[in-house]
């Protein structure tokens, strides 16, 4: 060292310093790390547990369907088959669930006539040039021809065909309306994981900090700071731990 010129002891102390905090973040992110994966394993089990994704999805069905009681009877029975397999139903993925209720939609857009409020639902949408589109391929679906007068009659293909662009019209319209219940679903889901996930990890940090409080001289209120910042970091931490440890294995 004393041989050292100040430039060289400069650069040696800069090396030293950013070596210790390389340590230092990397037992954070370590710690922080392991906060996340316990934080996960106990969501996890609190969802298989108390069957959080079945009343989630049940939640959101039902805002989604409304209080008609028989639009949602006739929903659970294009959905599920007649079988009475709710609980199955709505504790699926969300992938799963929607595929259920696409083959149930599917069914109400063929047969009009036997599914006429879940139908009426999904064809339901705002006067934009073709608010006839529903009932048009309802008469058509059914067998019943639409009585107009006999200088207006349409020939039975020119019906065919105009029956056929509302079908096709009111089928893109479900389609959307679909998308936009899944989106909406995944979305809440994601968000509501999330925000467990952050006050578990905080909650916990926070345990572990006020068994050592009184030994660091931390206030409480730094403690909570600390702990919901360290609550938000866990779940990236984990990650980022588990990537380079993926990484380094390579």
């Amino acid at each position: 060292m004393a041989d050292m010129n100040p430039g060289e002891r400069i650069a040696d102390i800069l090396v030293k310093a950013s070596d210790s905090l390389g340590t230092s973040i990397l037992a954070y992110a370590v710690a922080l790390a392991a906060v996340g994966a316990i934080v996960m394993a106990m969501l996890e089990l609190l969802k298989a547990l108390l069957r959080l994704r079945y009343w989630f999805h049940r939640f959101q069905t039902d805002r989604w369907v409304g209080a008609d009681a028989q639009r949602r009877v006739e929903f659970i029975a294009l959905t599920t088959g007649g079988y009475a397999s709710e609980g199955a139903l709505f504790d699926q993925p969300i992938e799963k669930l929607m595929a259920q209720v696409q083959a149930g939609a599917n069914m109400a857009m063929d047969f009009p006539d036997r599914y006429p409020k879940f139908y009426a639902f999904l064809t339901s949408q705002p006067d934009l040039g073709h608010a006839e589109d529903a009932t048009l391929w309802m008469n058509h679906a059914s067998g019943q021809r639409k009585s107009v007068n006999a200088g207006e009659k349409l020939a039975a293909s020119d019906e065919d065909r105009e029956a056929g662009k509302a079908r096709a019209r009111l089928q893109n319209l479900a389609a959307r309306k679909l998308d936009a219940f899944q989106t909406e679903t995944e979305y809440r889901w994601a968000r509501a994981n999330q925000l467990a996930s952050i006050l578990m990890g905080a909650g916990l940090i926070y345990y572990m900090l006020m068994d050592v409080s009184e030994r660091l001289a931390l206030p409480t209120a730094a403690i909570v700071l600390i702990a919901l910042l360290g609550g938000m970091a866990a779940p990236l931490a984990k990650d980022t731990v588990s990537a380079l440890s993926s990484f380094g294995k390579r």
